[in-house]
């Protein structure tokens, strides 16, 4: 199956459909330039956001947004803490964000948000945390079910973030911790916004 093909505007229809009646608002957009152009509708300058890291964020040019001082990144803050201390103080911080922005590496039919993590840094705030959630998300990522969202997983994404993480660190990646986000129970706390573009992996 080729899993970088982009869904067909029935199916976008479909899974838009579907995250609506789960309470996640949607909205369809035709690239990654319409895609930042919403964020930044959605995300007040000058906020302290939590990005989290992902191939579909680096594609459409949002860490330019916060290297031109548009957001000011809380991830970025983490890094540089002079010590653990401080690093673990920032990490607790970074559970209950007001913005935390990322992707998902599927999204079901039934409008099921389906994401993997080696550590689960990313997952607290998006399953709970953060007061606001914003997901970029390309339509090449739309699946059926669960099943081929862990076949999707395990033959695309997997082998493409090792490539990744050997290029950049000369490490390894691990599907340890998944979340699936199935409902919202609070109203307008997470927004996808589907691209119809071949964005991110």
């Amino acid at each position: 199956m080729a899993w970088d093909k982009l869904a067909s505007e029935t199916v976008v229809e479909k899974v838009s459909a579907a995250l609506k009646s789960n309470g996640i608002e949607t909205t369809v957009l035709n690239n990654g330039a319409d895609a930042l152009k919403k964020i930044n509708e959605l995300i007040p300058q000058g906020t302290e956001i939590v990005d989290m890291a992902s191939a579909t964020l680096d594609k459409i040019g949002f860490r330019e947004d916060i290297a031109s001082g548009r957001y000011t990144s809380f991830r970025q803050h983490l890094f540089a803490a002079p010590d653990s201390e401080e690093r673990t103080r920032l990490r607790r911080m970074s559970l209950a964000p007001k913005y935390t922005i990322g992707s998902v590496q599927a999204i079901t039919e039934e409008g099921e948000l389906f994401m993997v993590s080696a550590t689960g840094s990313q997952l607290p705030a998006y399953a709970f945390g953060a007061e606001h959630v914003i997901f970029v998300v390309g339509t090449q990522k739309l699946v059926k079910n669960m099943d081929e969202a862990m076949k999707r997983l395990y033959e695309y994404v997997v082998p493409l973030e090792e490539e990744a993480m050997q290029k950049k660190y000369k490490s390894h990646t691990s599907v340890n911790k998944i979340l699936v986000i199935k409902k919202e129970v609070f109203p307008n706390r997470i927004k996808v916004l589907l691209v119809k573009e071949n964005i991110g992996f």
